[in-house]
Parts: C-alpha cells; sequence; structure tokens
C-alpha cells in the first residue's frame, strides 16, 4: 500500500499524469501485485487499505490507520469469511493494530527519541501478534524481534529497488534484473540469517497453545 501510494504520487506529481490516470495506474500496479501473490489475506488487506487511503485522497478527507485497518477487514472478510480464523489473516491484522495503537502509547509512555522508534515499534508488533503465533504456530520467537530491526529500516530498499526493477524489465529485461540485484542480495541476506538466528539456543519457544483462560490473562 505505501509502495502504491508513493506511485500515485511519482505519477500525478512529477510526471504530471491526470488525476484519473494516476489513480488508474496505481491501483492496476497494487492490484496486480495482490494477484501476483495468490492474493493472500495480507496482500488483500495491503490492496483494501490503499484502495481507502486513495478514496480518502480523493474525497480530501485524512488517513486514519485504524479505520482503513477496519475498512480493509470487513472487505476481506466479505469476500471471504473463513479467512477470520487463517494464521495469516490474524497475524497480519494484528501487526497494523500493534502499530496503530500499542506503538503511540509505548512510545508517548517511554518516551523514546526517533532513534528508539524502530525498536519499540518490533516491540510493539510482537505482543500484539504473540498469542495469534502461540495459538497457530505453538511456540515464539525472542529472536524474530532482532531480526525485524535489521530488516524494516530495509524495507524502502527492498519495495523501491523490487518496484523499480519489475517496471524497468517490463522493456529492458537486464537493465531490470540489475536494479533488482539489492533487492535479491537483502532477501537472501534475511534468510540466512534467519535460520542462522533460529539455530541459536533460547530462540525458539515452544508454548503449546495457549488455553483460553491464558488468552484472556494475556490480553487483559
Amino acid at each position: 500500500s505505501l509502495v502504491g501510494m508513493s506511485l500515485f504520487r511519482f505519477l500525478k506529481k512529477q510526471l504530471a499524469l491526470p488525476y484519473g490516470a494516476a489513480v488508474f495506474l496505481s491501483t492496476a500496479a497494487v492490484a496486480g501485485y495482490c494477484a501476483m501473490a495468490g492474493r493472500s489475506a495480507s496482500s488483500f488487506r495491503a490492496f483494501a487499505m490503499f484502495l481507502c487511503l486513495i478514496v480518502g485522497e480523493m474525497k480530501g478527507k485524512s488517513y486514519d490507520l485504524m479505520s482503513a485497518c477496519g475498512a480493509a477487514g470487513l472487505i476481506v472478510l466479505a469476500d471471504s469469511p473463513l479467512l477470520l480464523f487463517q494464521a495469516g489473516f490474524q497475524l497480519s491484522f494484528l501487526a497494523i493494530a500493534g502499530i496503530g495503537m500499542v506503538f503511540p502509547l509505548l512510545r508517548r509512555w517511554l518516551g523514546v527519541s526517533r532513534k528508539g522508534e524502530g525498536l519499540v515499534l518490533c516491540v510493539s508488533v510482537q505482543i500484539v501478534t504473540f498469542p495469534a503465533a502461540a495459538c497457530h504456530m505453538f511456540s515464539g520467537s525472542p529472536g524474530g524481534l532482532f531480526l525485524n530491526l535489521l530488516a524494516v529500516p530495509m524495507m524502502p530498499v527492498l519495495a523501491g529497488c523490487g518496484a523499480a526493477g519489475m517496471v524497468l524489465a517490463l522493456f529492458f529485461r537486464k537493465a531490470g534484473m540489475v536494479i533488482l540485484m539489492p533487492a535479491a542480495f537483502l532477501v537472501d541476506g534475511l534468510l540466512r540469517l534467519s535460520s542462522l538466528v533460529g539455530s541459536w539456543p533460547g530462540m525458539r519457544i515452544c508454548t503449546g497453545r495457549p488455553s483460553a483462560a491464558c488468552l484472556a490473562l494475556y490480553l487483559a
């Protein structure tokens, strides 16, 4: 959704395309990504939130993350209600809830500087998604916090190189492959690091499936 909005603003401001053309092309790009990703719960959620952002832009309204998340949830569940019980759906929407609800609270309570926001953001997402991870995967991974601290700052590079490389490859295949190389190296490095961290002692805590009482106590 962030890449789609960046593309929309680039087409509208930098290339000076008509408003309708910028909306159509950016929406088509995000919809194409959603289709290529198999229209998974997370990609469908991102597409729905992008639509909320675009509609808000057209109506001159400010974008609210949690409102867009709620609307996206309704859109996704209207199409496939049983996704409510799927791990990908729960983790995707809970991650957004962590960013939109828990992160601002922790940032204000702890009084962190901008340099520490990345750590607080990762902790917020981990706190909110932990119950769903325990229910579906019967375990938790403290190492995930460390990996997120590395992965989150890399996202602009990954998204930028990925989007630019895919578009350029449509016209110049070799040039597109060159642009995609930094993203490929980063992804490969993160996968290798993930395997390494996962092999360290204590980096995977087997919790089993928590009972309803344990979940209620945790959420309280």
